[in-house]
């Protein structure tokens, strides 16, 4: 895959995710934000597949290092089960207290006025609440972070051009349906 179409995937994705934001389309919008996280773990990662490890020091290196979202990887990890699997707030890790439980704000609401309400109905053990804005501009400043490193580290650009061949291309068919069959 060239570097170029690598860009086109970023782009097309970034674009999708602000789409959704503006639109209010919240639920979507985390969808491809996880994925997206764990996409970009995995082409970074010297893993075969993408897993939780890969997701979660992913993140931790290139999401939390001197960030400011107020959770950790297993947090959003956990977070990105549910949104994922069921569509909800809560996972495994979440009703095991292995996590918290992510609520999310956006637009005109402020996290922050969701976080005193977990304090008044005393869940901060539990639950913790994200301006959604703030995952995205922070995923979104960690996949350029991480490719500004990508291309100055040899090995990690190797497994990275390897893995980037698999990705989907966004480009006609025009050419593969003019092929011919051989007999």
């Amino acid at each position: 895959m060239k570097e170029e179409s690598f860009m086109n995937n970023y782009i097309d994705l970034v674009s999708a995710i602000e789409l959704c934001i503006r639109e209010r389309l919240i639920v979507p919008a985390l969808v491809l934000i996880y994925s997206g996280i764990d996409a970009f773990a995995w082409l970074v990662s010297d893993s075969e597949w993408a897993t939780r490890d890969t997701f979660r020091k992913w993140v931790k290196e290139w999401m939390l290092n001197n960030k400011h979202l107020p959770c950790n990887e297993d947090d959003l990890y956990a977070a990105r089960c549910g949104i994922l699997h069921t569509l909800i707030s809560e996972s495994d890790m979440s009703q095991k207290k292995q996590a918290k439980q992510i609520y999310y704000a956006w637009g005109e609401k402020n996290y922050q006025e969701l976080q005193k309400t977990i304090y008044l109905m005393n869940r901060a053990d539990i639950c913790v609440a994200i301006q959604i804005e703030e995952l995205f501009w922070t995923f979104r400043s960690a996949i350029a972070d991480c490719h500004e490193n990508i291309i100055k580290n040899p090995v990690l650009l190797e497994r990275f051009k390897a893995r980037s061949k698999k990705l989907f291309i966004n480009e006609s068919f025009g050419n593969f349906m003019n092929l011919k069959s051989k007999k």
